[in-house]
């Protein structure tokens, strides 16, 4: 059983990265002029807000595809390693179970079960004949 990312998911989340990180260094080179224009009050608080915003958005971006990856690297956790081995076992022990066949107990316990449960309806059958013949 595997206990890390494929290496194709790391690949693609390190692509991811160095696009968002592209984004972000070009949001950064917009950015710096227009604080600049803004002080000189050549362009307005909206050309600003929206550079700021570009900016913002792209460094989320780089948090994001960052944490993506740390957690590609970081690959399963303990405990949901632990619970997939488990769940294994389990589903192993039921394919022994049936390739080896029923148990001569388990078969005897399941005929005694049927029998006990035909015995009680045969018996609530007769009471119910009984009481409508003496009530008829």
């Amino acid at each position: 059983m595997g206990l890390g990312s494929r290496s194709q998911d790391i690949a693609q989340a390190q692509a991811n990265l160095s696009k968002s990180q592209v984004t972000h260094r070009q949001a950064q080179e917009d950015l710096q002029p227009t604080q600049k224009l803004y002080a000189a009050q050549a362009v307005s608080q909206q050309a600003l807000s929206k550079a700021l915003s570009t900016h913002d958005s792209a460094q989320a971006q780089v948090d994001r595809d960052q944490q993506a990856l740390n957690l590609l690297k970081a690959g399963s956790r303990p405990e949901d390693i632990a619970q997939a081995k488990s769940v294994l076992k389990q589903r192993q022990e039921a394919l022994n179970l049936l390739k080896a066949g029923s148990r001569p107990e388990d078969i005897a316990q399941s005929r005694a079960q049927r029998i006990d449960r035909a015995t009680k309806a045969l018996v609530k059958v007769g009471l119910k004949d009984r009481l409508e013949n003496r009530y008829s």
